[in-house]
């Protein structure tokens, strides 16, 4: 994970702004003065490691100055902190989004998704890097990334039946439904996971993800449908098999809930398994 640099001469610029950064990046933002107030008071549970505190106040921070690189750069401080590579990616492609032109962002994110295991998105963000900033002082790093993440790739993708020209940009968009999925974006995920089966229907690992936001969205007979196509295709899938208990216990307890008390009820002996998805 690329750290980045501490806010520092925090109080004295209050009234002139404050600089922050992600590796050699520095960004200075001309700053209302309550929000330099608040982001000095923010540094200060940092540098004290009070990380609840400081988060609670950044993401008060967050919704009261929608995307402020600075602001941005404290939570993504925070998140390296923690090590919470989640929490780091979710900041890292927020701020890469409002500067694409700058290369370090871009690094950082491409960092940010190897540390997510998300190494389709890597080597796109690594071959980006190197075709934009081809002088740069990482573009040898950034190509030995590349070479290495194709040799991976290379052998991954056929163990997950994605061959031939779209087999990166499927696994890619594999990497993206299971991100929208785990941010709780369920319809987002659900027609993303559409579109790459309406191109590859048998890819079971986005059918166990289409699976999943049928569940969240309370669609049990749709969710159990599709783990049970996945289970068709691969008997031994045991992301479809837990699912398939989960889904069925689920829907029980809903239909208990519509029929009332004295209606059928779920076997006691069930129990809950946790949600798996490929």
């Amino acid at each position: 994970m690329a750290k980045t640099k501490k806010t520092t001469n925090k109080t004295k610029n209050k009234n002139k702004g404050m600089t922050t950064g992600m590796g050699s990046r520095a960004v200075t933002e001309a700053l209302p003065r309550l929000l330099a107030s608040d982001l000095a008071r923010a540094q200060d549970l940092l540098d004290d490691e009070e990380w609840e505190e400081a988060e609670a106040l950044l993401r008060d921070l967050d919704r009261r100055y929608p995307n402020r690189a600075v602001v941005l750069t404290h939570l993504l401080n925070l998140a390296y902190n923690r090590r919470d590579n989640g929490g780091y990616l979710d900041v890292a492609e927020r701020l890469a989004r409002l500067t694409p032109a700058d290369p370090d962002l871009t690094w950082g994110l491409a960092g940010a998704y190897m540390l997510n295991m998300f190494l389709a998105s890597a080597l796109r963000m690594y071959r980006r890097f190197v075709e934009r900033w081809p002088r740069h002082e990482r573009a040898a790093e950034a190509r030995d990334m590349a070479q290495d993440l194709e040799t991976r790739l290379a052998k991954a993708l056929p163990a997950l039946g994605l061959e031939g020209n779209d087999a990166l940009e499927i696994a890619e968009q594999h990497e993206r439904i299971q991100l929208l999925s785990r941010r709780s974006r369920w319809a987002e995920a659900r027609e993303l996971a559409e579109r790459v089966l309406a191109r590859k229907p048998d890819f079971t690992a986005v059918l166990n993800n289409l699976s999943q936001t049928y569940a969240a969205e309370g669609r049990f007979d749709e969710a159990i449908a599709a783990a049970e196509r996945v289970a068709t295709l691969d008997a031994d899938n045991i992301h479809a098999l837990a699912n398939l208990a989960h889904y069925h216990y689920r829907k029980a307890r809903s239909r208990r809930r519509v029929i009332g008390p004295s209606g059928s009820r779920p076997h006691r002996r069930i129990t809950r398994i946790t949600l798996m998805c490929g």
